[in-house]
C-alpha cells in the first residue's frame, strides 16, 4: 500500500456459463466458487441470482439487472441494457447521466474552460446488495496548459455509505513539474479520521516520502510509521490515545524505532 496511487488494470472479459449448474471444468468451477465468494462481499448468493434470473425475459429490465451482477462477480466486463443521457448546458457545461441496471449510476458534470482548463464532477452509486445506496463524489480540475502542455492537476473523493456519513476521503495534487502530493484518510463509524496516509511524489511521479497514521480503538495506541526514499528507513512511533487513556487501553511508554524498510512489516514504503 503505497501512496494510494489511482491505478487500476482492466480485467479481461469471461464468457459467462449458460445455466446454474457450473461446468464439468476444474476452471469453471473454481471461477464459480470465485464469484461466490465475490457475491458473498455484498451479502448476496450468486446460485440465487442464477436461479432467480430464470424468472424474467431477455432483455427486460430485471433480468438485465441480475445478468450483470453475475457478470460482475464473475469477473466479466459485459453490461446489458446501459443507458447513457447526455445534456448539454451553457458555457461549456454538459451533465452525462450512465446507468447500469443492477450494478451502479454515475452522474458526470463537466464544464470546459479555455486553454485546457477544465473540471468535474462524477457522482457514482452503487445498486449491488449491501453496498446499495453507497456513493463516491469525484471531483477533478485541470489547470492552464503552458508552452511546454504541462498543467496543475488536482483530484478529490469522498466515499457515503448509505445514510449519507463518509467513510473516507482522498485528494491529490499534480504540479506542472510532476511532482504531487496526496492524502488520503479513512473515519470511524463516528466520523472521525482512525486512518490517514500522506504520500509525496517526485518529478517522475515515484514515491519519495510516505507517512501513515493508526488510531486504534481496540488497542487504544497511536502508530505513526514514517519512510524516506533517501535515507531507506523507516521511523515508527507509537503512544498512548486520549481515548485509550480513558478507557484504560493501550497501557504502556511511548516506542520509537528506526530500522530499515522491509516490505512485509511496513505500512509505508514502496
Amino acid at each position: 500500500m503505497s501512496g494510494f496511487k489511482l491505478r487500476s488494470g482492466n480485467k479481461s472479459p469471461f464468457k459467462m456459463m449458460g445455466s446454474s449448474t457450473p461446468a464439468a471444468s476444474p476452471l469453471k468451477i473454481d471461477t464459480f466458487k470465485e464469484g461466490a465468494e465475490v457475491a458473498g462481499w455484498y451479502d448476496m448468493d450468486l446460485n440465487q441470482l442464477t436461479r432467480e434470473r430464470k424468472k424474467y425475459a431477455k432483455g427486460s429490465d430485471e433480468r438485465n439487472a441480475i445478468q450483470n451482477q453475475i457478470n460482475r462477480f464473475m469477473g466479466s466486463d459485459v453490461r446489458h441494457g446501459v443507458t447513457e443521457t447526455t445534456t448539454e448546458g451553457k458555457r461549456g457545461k454538459s451533465t452525462t447521466v450512465t446507468h447500469t441496471p443492477g450494478i451502479k449510476t454515475v452522474t458526470s458534470k463537466d464544464k470546459e474552460g479555455k486553454k485546457g482548463r477544465s473540471k468535474s464532477k462524477e457522482t457514482t452509486v452503487s445498486h449491488l446488495g449491501s453496498n446499495a445506496g453507497n456513493k463516491e463524489v469525484v471531483k477533478t480540475k485541470f489547470g492552464k496548459e503552458d508552452k511546454k502542455g504541462r498543467y496543475r492537476y488536482k483530484y478529490k473523493s469522498k466515499d457515503f455509505d448509505d445514510k449519507g456519513k463518509v467513510t473516507s476521503t482522498y485528494k491529490s495534487v499534480d504540479r506542472k513539474s510532476g511532482a504531487g502530493k496526496s492524502v488520503y484518510k479513512g473515519k470511524d463509524d463516528k466520523g472521525k479520521t482512525n486512518y490517514k496516509n500522506v504520500a509525496v511524489m517526485d518529478k517522475g511521479g515515484d514515491l519519495k516520502r510516505e507517512k501513515t497514521v493508526i488510531k486504534s480503538k481496540r488497542s487504544g495506541r497511536r502508530k505513526v510509521e514514517k519512510w524516506d526514499k533517501k535515507t531507506g528507513m523507516v521511523t515508527t512511533k507509537s503512544r498512548r490515545t486520549l481515548k485509550g487513556i480513558l478507557t484504560g487501553k493501550g497501557k504502556g511508554k511511548r516506542t520509537k524505532t528506526v530500522e530499515k524498510y522491509d516490505k512485509d512489516k511496513h505500512n509505508v514504503g514502496e
